[in-house]
């Protein structure tokens, strides 16, 4: 009977779980694309496991929102950076909050962050987002909060191909 009660609460807790209000509030979203073509990107991980890159595309950047090695790879040479129009904004707010970001941890490979989405409110970072469409997952950072899982739908793929070149 206890093993029933125990599953019950952990089965409430988990369809009632809530998404953090944070994600409604900023008010930019930076999108910064790698445009390293595949082969490159497959010698850089096999040769360089250490470097700023890789350390990047497999998600052990950033490391807080304010990580200066992570802000300065982005913003190098090997990304490209866009901004999403007020409409976009909107249409991804919807999205976010309509479970497009599973909090599931299923993939059939290893995720390597080739999008990544910076959330800013008046010009401060409040959230970062890497994106494996590959591998449709995603990991996400706040302030208070790191977390990852699954991405759900084709519209988020959809949304981000209207900035991506080509």
């Amino acid at each position: 009977m206890r093993k029933v009660i125990v599953l019950f609460v952990f089965v409430l807790c988990f369809t009632s779980c809530k998404k953090d209000p944070f994600f409604s509030n900023f008010d930019t979203i930076e999108y910064y694309q790698l445009a390293i073509e595949d082969t490159i990107v497959e010698r850089v991980l096999i040769e360089n496991k250490d470097s700023v890159l890789v350390k990047t595309i497999d998600g052990r950047l950033p490391k807080n929102l304010k990580d200066e090695i992570f802000f300065s790879e982005i913003n190098s040479d090997r990304f490209i950076k866009r901004e999403f129009t007020s409409d976009d904004l909107n249409n991804f707010i919807n999205l976010f909050n309509s479970n497009v970001f599973l909090n599931l941890n299923t993939t059939a490979c290893a995720p390597i962050y080739r999008d990544f989405l910076i959330l800013k409110e008046k010009n401060k970072t409040v959230g970062i987002i890497n994106i494996c469409i590959d591998c449709q997952m995603h990991n996400i950072k706040t302030k208070n909060n790191n977390f990852g899982g699954g991405i759900e739908g084709s519209e988020l793929e959809t949304l981000l191909k209207k900035y991506q070149t080509q």
